[in-house]
Formats: C-alpha cells, structure tokens, sequence
C-alpha cells in the first residue's frame, strides 16, 4: 500500500504580531496578584505559534481523478467505493498553518488502532496538497475508513468513507485451529502428529492460529489438570499468524485430564482437551474431515476444506470416543453469513453401544450456494466442535 503526495502549493501569508506590557500597579496589593516582596510582577505566558495560528482545513474531498496543475478533485465525489477501486485521492487545502508544522495525512480502518498509512505533509500559511491511497493487496479491505489531517499532533479535519463488502475485522481476534503436540515444525510452528492422548510426555506444546489481530496484543493460556490450575502463561501476538504455547514438567507431567484454555481481556477464546497417560478425556470428537464422497473407515475418501458449488452433495466423517450408551451425536450443516448462521440440515446418530469409532453424516440438497459453512457437532444436546468449509 503506497501513499504518495502528488503536489503541494503554498500561498504567501504575512502575519504581524504586536504586543507590549501595561503599566504596573504599585499598590502592595498586588502581591495578592502574584508579585513579589518587591513589587515585581510575574514575566507573561509567552504565547507559541501554535496559540497566534489556529490552523484549519477550510476545503476537503475525496476523488477518483484530479487535476494534476491545479490541485483539484475533477472526478466523481467518493463517500463509498467498490474494494476493488484501484486509487482513493484526497484533496485538501490548510490555511492559517504554522511555520516549521508537523503536519500528517493519516488513513484509518476504523477497526485498527493504529493508521495503516501515514504521509508528512510540508508547507506553511494557506496550502493545498493532494494524497493518494492505494490497496494493500488486491483489493480494499471492506469497512469504515476516516482520513485525519493533523498540525502539530493536533486534528484539524477528518474525512470518512467506507469500502463495500463485509468487514473482516467485525467478528473481532479469533483463535483457530487449537491443537496439541509434542513436537512442533521448527519453519512453520505447526504441531507434528497433533493428539489428544499421550502416554508420556514432559513437555506438550499448543499451537493455534491467529485471524483478526488489529494490533499488538497479549494471549493467557492457562493450562488445567482436572480443575486444580496446573500452568499459567502470557503470549504476546503481534499480527495474524501462527503462535505457540507450552507446559512441561522436568520429571514428567504427572497423569490425568488436562484442559488448555486461551482467553483475550479474559475472555475465553478457544480451549481444548487432552490426556496424559491411561485417563479419559470422556465424551468427545477428535477427528472432523469432510470431502465428496465416502472412504475407508467411514471418514472421507479426500478431504477438503473448499468444494465446487456443482458437487450437490457433501460427506462428514467423524472420530468419537469414550461414549455412554444411548449417546447421541447430531451434525448441524449451518451456512455463516456475517454473525448470522441458518441450519440447512440436521442429522443426528444414536450410538446404543457407545463406546469409540467413526461415523459419518451426508448432505445432499443438490445444489449447494457458494459461501461460508460449517458442520457444527453435538454430543448429548452439548456443542463439542465444529468444522469450517467453503463452497465457491
């Protein structure tokens, strides 16, 4: 993303600035007014340019054409643009601008502290100054945008605008893909040979991936054994990525159920379930794939996280384990439409014997609308996980 400053004109300004001292009062009561045992009185404020100038940003537009001689917006006036507008100018004009002022043009998403570009301006008295914005990638990221025109740190005008679509950052930080590990990809962080049980281990470390990181923040992953606190820790994200924590204990980490959760400004926002040694973790779903059409094993002959609109049917594959009698799993097909979700089908499985083994669940409309899905899994009325697909 580039923002360039195309020109910059100044108009001359001559300010003259008088001032003097009145004649001072010699009566001892003025040391009721600050004086001293002499009768001198206090020196005045001196006044900064910044008190004689109050710069203002008398004139304001946002464009997709300008006239490059004289400083002017000659295209259409923007207020809302399509993300896949190629360049955004801002046209502009200060008056009544210190001397030396630091003046900056910054970009904002509304939903990111900090500006996603920022330009120092040069120029004094009456100016007019024309900026450009550029996507970051592609595209523009939908959303809510302001331009801020600062003198001196001070703002001096803003400008909105909005991108068309839906806004990426809405759903706020989100933590995916939750995992455990004994051994994590030294290039990448991803877990190696993910699991839920282990036999033995002295060190388990989690790894999970981070979306909608708008600035640098900090994780707390508190790790339980049964429901004593066994582990606390804080990790630092600085962006969208993959990040990793870890527990261990020199002599061994001693048997039992263990609960890892991740919270945000103590909110929980993903957690997981393991064991180490012989304990069970209890009701739960540690394996969800889906793919077209049905393998070995009861999972999917190939698994997919992005499907063909024209397939017109989906399978779902699933691992449980340690269920009681008469269990019930029920498969949600739900399609994501921002924060809404609608069920498009429901099916549900009774497992008499309980016990561990796979299953799988069919959805077959037909034709399935291209968007944003998930399989949502319940085991006895009670969410257990969910898995994310798209159809395109």
């Amino acid at each position: 993303m580039h923002l360039r400053i195309l020109f910059v004109i100044c108009f001359g300004v001559t300010v003259v600035a008088c001032g003097g001292t009145g004649p001072r009062s010699t009566d001892s009561s003025a040391a009721a007014d600050g004086s001293d045992e002499m009768g001198n009185l206090p020196p005045a404020e001196r006044l900064t340019a910044d008190d004689v100038y109050r710069a203002e940003l008398i004139q304001s537009e946002l464009t997709d054409e300008v006239d490059e001689k004289r400083y002017k917006a000659i295209g259409e006036v923007l207020t809302e643009v399509s993300p896949r507008q190629r360049i955004i100018y801002f046209v502009g004009k200060l008056r009544r601008v210190p001397t030396q002022a630091r003046i900056q043009v910054m970009w904002y998403h509304d939903k990111v502290a900090e500006p996603m570009v920022v330009n120092d301006v040069h120029g004094s008295d009456t100016f007019s100054f024309v900026s450009s914005f550029t996507p970051p990638g592609p595209r523009f990221i939908p959303g809510h945008y302001t331009v801020k025109v600062t003198v001196n740190d001070r703002v001096v005008g803003t400008v909105p605008f909005s991108v068309k679509g839906e806004d990426p950052f809405s759903a706020g930080l989100q933590i995916k893909n939750l995992q455990i590990a004994k051994k994590l990809n030294k290039k990448t962080g991803a877990p190696i040979k993910p699991d839920t049980t282990f036999k033995i281990a002295s060190i388990l470390h989690a790894s999970f991936v981070v979306k909608n990181c708008m600035s640098p923040t900090d994780l707390t992953a508190y790790w339980y054994r049964g429901e004593s606190l066994f582990s606390e820790s804080n990790i630092s994200v600085d962006g969208n990525g993959r990040f990793s924590a870890n527990v261990e204990s020199q002599s061994g980490l001693p048997n039992g159920l263990y609960r890892l959760e991740l919270e945000h400004e103590g909110q929980v926002m993903a957690e997981t379930k393991f064991a180490v040694g012989n304990a069970s973790l209890g009701p739960s779903i540690d394996t969800v794939e889906i793919g077209e059409e049905e393998g070995r094993g009861g999972m999917p002959k190939q698994a997919s996280n992005t499907f063909r609109s024209s397939i017109g049917a989906l399978y779902l594959g699933l691992r449980f384990l340690d269920m009681p009698l008469n269990s019930e799993i029920q498969v949600d097909w739900v399609m994501v439409d921002g924060e809404s979700e609608s069920v498009y089908h429901t099916v549900k499985s009774v497992l008499p014997h309980g016990g561990s083994g796979t299953m799988g669940a069919n959805w077959t409309p037909g034709e399935i609308y291209p968007g944003n899905y998930r399989a949502v899994i319940y085991i006895n009325g009670e969410r257990s996980t969910d898995k994310e697909f798209t159809v395109q």
